[in-house]
């Protein structure tokens, strides 16, 4: 499909990226009735804990499967932002925790990491097929990763009910983007996420005395932490090989439901690398939108109703197939 260039205009008062990126992520909130909380047992003895948002009187709605990013929530506001737009347009939410992320540690010593589509897998194949209703598949950052990787492993096997996906700022080359966040102008960005993933190491070891958390506080890159534990505890041998085969970019072309790419050209998270026009132009079903702002996870808009301009073009691409 060609790439577009749709027009996204931020307030003056968010003059650059890292202000359309920052701000939504601290002070935007979103009201919304609370949802069920069920627990998925997986089948190595895990679990993953998901949020359902259903219609009202309307068993038959359908369902968007939300995917987070890396370090969030079923409760961020990118989660509810778009769970809020899309109930009020009819559709009914899944919005899944990876291991680890809804507030209870995991169960063993693997946790979460940017690759993991076989849960994404669980969940669709245990709980939200089974429904037998239309499914849109919907990926915010690292979530938009695991949801591409998904269809792409899927191919031509994809399920029939799965009718289109939609995702939001992916990093779909792992191991460009790490060396991007690596910069010192994403300083702030790197330290915000190690420390989190620092405090999940940290209860880790409460459990598993053996795994070693001497040096965790003084880990400044992705590449230090997947060396060290991403890697190892899920079995690759280095973080590049890790970033490598979890990566969704080389998987692309194996896509075959209708797929929505949105980034913003200015997102500090993303180098060209993860902007795939060459896999996007190649294709039937993948499209490559790129406005030239909007942050990493932003479009924040003034609008009546609360919604932001990335929900909005997110949720009129997935309605054209319903």
């Amino acid at each position: 499909m060609p790439v577009l260039y749709p027009t996204y205009t931020p307030p003056v008062w968010l003059p650059n990226a890292h202000a359309e990126t920052i701000f939504p992520a601290l002070f935007r909130s979103v009201s919304l009735p609370p949802p069920e909380r069920h627990r998925l047992e997986l089948t190595d003895g895990d679990f993953i804990d998901y949020d359902w948002y259903p219609v009202a009187h309307q068993p038959s709605a359908p369902i968007c499967v939300v995917s987070h990013g890396l370090e969030g929530d079923s409760k961020r506001s990118y989660v509810t932002g778009f769970t809020r737009i899309a109930q009020a347009q009819g559709y009914a939410v899944v919005a899944w925790n990876y291991r680890g992320c809804s507030g209870e540690p995991n169960r063993l010593l693997r946790f979460y990491h940017s690759g993991e589509s076989d849960d994404l897998r669980q969940l669709l194949d245990r709980v939200v097929l089974p429904k037998q209703v239309t499914v849109y598949l919907i990926g915010i950052s690292v979530g938009g990763n695991i949801t591409l990787k998904y269809l792409g492993e899927e191919g031509a096997a994809v399920s029939h009910l799965i009718k289109a996906a939609a995702t939001l700022s992916v990093p779909c080359d792992l191991s460009a983007g790490a060396h991007h966040l690596a910069r010192s102008s994403n300083r702030l960005y790197m330290w915000r996420f190690l420390r989190s993933l620092e405090k999940k190491i940290q209860a880790k070891a409460l459990r598993y005395p053996s795994l070693d958390t001497t040096t965790v506080k003084q880990l400044k890159t992705f590449l230090e932490f997947d060396t060290h534990y991403t890697a190892p505890i899920h079995g690759f041998p280095s973080a590049e090989v890790y970033w490598t085969k979890s990566s969704s970019k080389p998987l692309l072309h194996f896509i075959q439901v209708p797929t929505l790419i949105l980034s913003a050209l200015n997102d500090p998270f993303l180098p060209p690398a993860c902007f795939p026009v060459n896999e996007a132009t190649s294709s039937d079903v993948i499209h490559l939108h790129l406005p030239s702002k909007g942050g990493h996870v932003g479009f924040y808009q003034s609008h009546p109703k609360g919604y932001y301009w990335s929900e909005e073009h997110l949720i009129e691409f997935i309605r054209q197939y319903d």
